[in-house]
């Protein structure tokens, strides 16, 4: 994650850029080996404030399209896309955005939808959606009505 966001100047949120690239090289695989994974993960970073040279104060809550706030930041959410079945395994970092405590689950169901559109649109087959089992995530699964019985949604 460091690396890719030194080499990108990338801000929290979706960037059509990342995913215009992704669709120009997924475009020159074989479909069978578009079968992807969407994974999310939140990960505690240090909390700080700093100005930074694009006048603005880095550190604090930006959940990207969603929102700034002006409290410390104390996550950051990760969204990443890993290959399947590939005969050249690929992973590809979509998104982070930075939460106050935790991501709550009606803006991961946003955020989720909204990254599953984006890659449908791409061309990617994303045939499974996984997290860890942290609370928040639980109640996202539930308010999409997942569950052992139905882990499916749409």
């Amino acid at each position: 994650m460091r690396r890719w966001l030194e080499e990108y100047d990338v801000r929290p949120g979706f960037y059509d850029f990342i995913f215009q690239k992704l669709k120009e090289k997924i475009s020159h695989i074989p479909m069978k080996e578009r079968v992807c994974a969407l994974k999310w993960d939140e990960m505690a970073i240090k909390s700080y404030e700093e100005y930074s040279f694009l006048d603005e104060i880095e550190g604090l809550v930006d959940l990207g399209s969603l929102r700034r706030k002006s409290e410390r930041a104390k996550c950051v959410f990760v969204f990443c896309l890993d290959s399947l079945n590939a005969r050249h395994v690929w992973q590809q970092p979509l998104a982070y955005f930075l939460p106050g405590k935790c991501m709550k689950a009606e803006k991961i169901i946003i955020l989720l939808k909204e990254c599953l559109d984006r890659l449908s649109e791409m061309g990617a087959d994303v045939q499974l959606v996984t997290c860890d089992q942290g609370t928040c995530n639980q109640s996202a699964y539930a308010q999409l009505g997942i569950n052992p019985e139905n882990p499916l949604f749409i």
